[in-house]
């Protein structure tokens, strides 16, 4: 199983730093989250239809009933952030 958890602990570190601007590059990769781990690692919450927190990796992507972005880092409203695609 692999994830984006770390690109998203890279973005906060970022963001510790003050950062104005994120290049995120995007492609060939061997995670299959679709980005969840690296939105998870900055506050958001994946969750089951009875409110449980959805697995890790690929599996959880079918199991998203809600998404809760209450707790998604303030700062992202802050900084300028692109993806570049390989």
């Amino acid at each position: 199983m692999t994830t984006t958890y770390g690109v998203g602990e890279l973005i906060r570190y970022a963001l510790d730093l003050r950062a104005e601007r994120i290049l995120v590059g995007c492609g060939d990769s061997g995670t299959n989250d679709g980005g969840v781990g690296m939105v998870e690692a900055l506050g958001a919450r994946f969750l089951r239809a009875d409110g449980s927190p959805v697995s890790r990796g690929g599996q959880g992507l079918i199991e998203i009933a809600h998404i809760d972005l209450s707790g998604l880092d303030p700062r992202l409203k802050t900084v300028s952030m692109t993806a570049i695609v390989a």
